[in-house]
């Protein structure tokens, strides 16, 4: 059951938050046309493999993961008696990590209630990558990191060949934080718009 929601779950939850962020910053959302198009223009339909040439979607995406707050806690077990800072841990004990708290934290993330995902570029406008930044843990980590991470992030990217596209209906409670309903409108862009 975890398996399924950390698969479907969490992919159009980020597409939820993705769309959520897109209609309220404007700018971001011509940034990315704009590198769609220059994608397009050259190479047609974008796909996966065009990820490089995409550093600022790219960029949206971590900043997606960051600003959401989507995963709340992510635990483990100590797999053997240990210390952190003064506290003792021993085998066996449960230990959870606040993801949104750590995505959340001045010291790392100045201004972090804006979004901005210039955070995940670097002075020459590249991808610093998914697992660069310090404080960034969208997937987890060590054992408990997601094991389907590059499938997720392909999912964000595209959706595979011959699969159906989700439907936002809830079925089952979910254990991922999504943003409350919204509508959107989907328009073909215009020349005007782009400007």
């Amino acid at each position: 059951m975890l398996d399924v929601l950390g698969g479907s779950e969490t992919t159009s939850s980020s597409l939820s938050w993705l769309f959520l962020f897109m209609i309220s910053d404007p700018i971001v959302q011509r940034k990315i046309h704009k590198e769609l198009d220059a994608v397009s223009e050259s190479e047609g339909l974008p796909s996966w493999k065009d990820a490089q040439k995409l550093p600022y979607l790219q960029a949206t995406l971590c900043e997606v993961q960051r600003a959401s707050g989507m995963f709340g806690v992510v635990v483990t077990d100590a797999v053997r008696d240990t210390a952190f800072a003064s506290y003792r841990i021993p085998k066996g004990t449960t230990v959870g990590l606040n993801l949104s708290k750590l995505h959340h934290d001045e010291r790392e993330w100045p201004e972090p209630e804006k979004f901005k995902p210039e955070r995940f570029l670097d002075s020459d406008n590249k991808f610093v990558g998914w697992n660069k930044p310090h404080g960034f843990l969208p997937f987890g980590f060590g054992r408990r990191e997601c094991p389907g991470q590059s499938f997720a992030k392909i999912m964000l990217f595209e959706l595979p060949e011959g699969a159906k596209v989700p439907t936002p209906d809830l079925t089952t409670p979910s254990l991922i934080f999504r943003p409350k309903e919204f509508q959107v409108v989907a328009k073909p862009r215009s020349s005007e718009f782009l400007t």
